[in-house]
């Protein structure tokens, strides 16, 4: 979500919503066929349609009824035993002894055929109960079924939480994919969360909603563009990058208050949090200061987020670009757990000169270095070779002016000795307790002119996901989401090669100039 106030100042909330593609192919692997209009039910989701209910709504106050349902197979056992599935969930079914035709039908069937059962809702036997489905109490004697779609015997995977098929090929066959129950939830809840987001900027602040051109005029700058050409020689249009041009020419048609679920498209190779085409919530609106747009955006998360996840309180924290810097090493900081970055300079401001290490490294700059630490208490036994091995080539690869050190606080007193190493002058206990570090813990240690924080930000964060996929507790609150505004981007920061400010240094931009500058950046 990216929110630009015009004559106000910029703050910024990035919500990517990803792209699941899907493929509409007529092949023998189960796709539904047309079914005509039906009667309605008092459920909406059963209306315009042949069925009675869907595969996953079914419960013990519905015992008795007779159903209709349509889905894909999902298991089926002995001829007689079949959990039928759709996009809401699943139910078992139970062919009598004496459909021996619907059994031989059944036992013929390959696996994600598209049937229809029509049948009677029944309590399963006593002790029989599947608590992991939600239809888990009842089941559905079978009276009629309908093969629709035979699908083929070898399918590339079947659709398995226990034996997933990877990812590569999971996208081969999206169609195939998308029948999991986790894309089939992520679908219907970007559905709804946008439906409230819709409600809430329209109805409840009066936003207009629109439309702007994919189609457009290559943008200078920025990051590269998809080129679309045209029948005209040497004409072509570019793919938008972001509605950024467009919604202003809507500010200056008076149109004050607009938002859009853009499509955006950037040529750019993929990363974690960026895809060559994605969707996002844009909003721009006029007349309006910078504490006008915490609020509105604090309140359109509250207003459209999931019932089922754990409720978000306002207003949400701000922290200025320069400590979450500080105190994370990134300005995308995780404040879920602790184990923050300290800057340690003190501790060290007066030894550096004395290091042989710091002088052979850093040279004539050993006296003016900045020390960083992370500390994980009683982590140090988690801090296995491979984790090792993956944290060394990150500082390697990108922080070649960091010297980087870990320290495990173990009975090999390894740790020791590389204090040592680095500071002969000084008493490897009097640090360890300068930086509070105990038996048991993990410390990570980085020393440079400028990137140290930098290094232990991701050091942090990379450590963090390594205990977390191993179920190991590092102190991380039980609410599953931090919302966090970061304020005072600054519009450039200099070039660390030279240092100086001079009229040829390369600038970096952070913060995009088409936004309203702060009044205390004006000369």
């Amino acid at each position: 979500m990216m929110v630009f106030g015009r004559l106000g100042k910029p703050q910024f909330l990035s919500v990517a919503f990803s792209k699941i593609g899907s493929q509409f192919l007529q092949e023998a692997c189960g796709l539904p066929c047309r079914s005509a209009f039906s009667s309605c039910t008092n459920n909406a989701v059963n209306t315009y349609t042949n069925r009675s209910h869907t595969c996953g709504e079914l419960r013990s106050s519905d015992v008795g009824k007779e159903v209709t349902l349509y889905g894909w197979l999902e298991y089926q056992r002995l001829d007689k035993f079949g959990v039928l599935r759709d996009g809401y969930g699943s139910v078992q079914f139970l062919v009598p002894d004496e459909s021996k035709k619907i059994g031989d039908i059944l036992g013929k069937l390959n696996l994600e055929s598209v049937i229809k059962l029509r049948g009677i809702v029944t309590a399963r036997p006593e002790g029989q109960s599947n608590k992991d489905m939600g239809t888990g109490d009842i089941e559905i004697i079978v009276q009629d079924l309908d093969v629709l779609n035979v699908a083929k015997a070898n399918l590339p995977f079947h659709i398995r939480e226990h034996a997933k098929a990877k990812e590569s090929l999971r996208m081969k066959y999206r169609y195939l994919d998308l029948r999991y129950p986790k894309l089939q939830h992520n679908l219907r809840l970007r559905s709804k969360v946008i439906m409230k987001m819709r409600e809430f900027l329209i109805n409840e602040c009066a936003f207009i909603e629109v439309e702007t051109p994919t189609l457009f005029k290559k943008t200078p700058g920025g990051a590269r563009e998809f080129v679309v050409p045209t029948h005209n020689k040497n004409q072509y249009y570019a793919l938008v990058q972001s509605p950024q041009q467009l919604k202003q020419l809507l500010m200056v048609g008076a149109v004050d208050r607009y938002f859009q679920v853009a499509r955006c498209y950037r040529d750019e190779g993929s990363r974690k949090d960026r895809q060559p085409e994605f969707t996002q919530l844009d909003l721009e609106f006029s007349f309006l200061e910078q504490e006008h747009i915490f609020p509105l955006i604090e309140n359109l998360l509250v207003s459209s987020w999931p019932a089922d996840l754990m409720p978000i309180s306002v207003p949400f924290p701000r922290m200025k670009y320069t400590e979450a810097m500080e105190r994370y090493g990134t300005d995308k900081p995780d404040v879920s757990f602790g184990s923050e970055v300290h800057n340690v300079t003190s501790i060290f401001a007066n030894s550096s000169g004395e290091s042989e290490v710091l002088t052979k490294k850093f040279g004539a700059e050993s006296k003016n270095l900045n020390f960083h630490s992370v500390l994980f208490p009683q982590k140090a036994g988690h801090y296995t070779k491979a984790i090792q091995k993956k944290l060394d080539i990150l500082a390697k690869e990108s922080f070649l002016d960091v010297l980087y050190l870990p320290l495990p606080f173990n009975d090999s007193n390894t740790w020791s000795e590389k204090l040592k190493k680095i500071w002969p002058t000084l008493s490897p206990e009097k640090i360890a307790e300068e930086l509070g570090c105990a038996s048991g813990d993990l410390l990570f240690l980085a020393i440079g002119k400028k990137k140290s924080n930098l290094l232990l930000g991701q050091i942090r964060l990379e450590f963090a996901e390594a205990l977390k996929k191993k179920n190991v507790d590092f102190g991380r609150h039980k609410s599953q989401f931090h919302f966090l505004w970061i304020t005072d981007f600054p519009l450039f920061t200099k070039d660390e090669a030279t240092g100086r400010i001079e009229a040829h240094i390369i600038l970096s931009l952070l913060r995009i100039p088409m936004t309203c500058h702060f009044c205390s950046q004006i000369h």
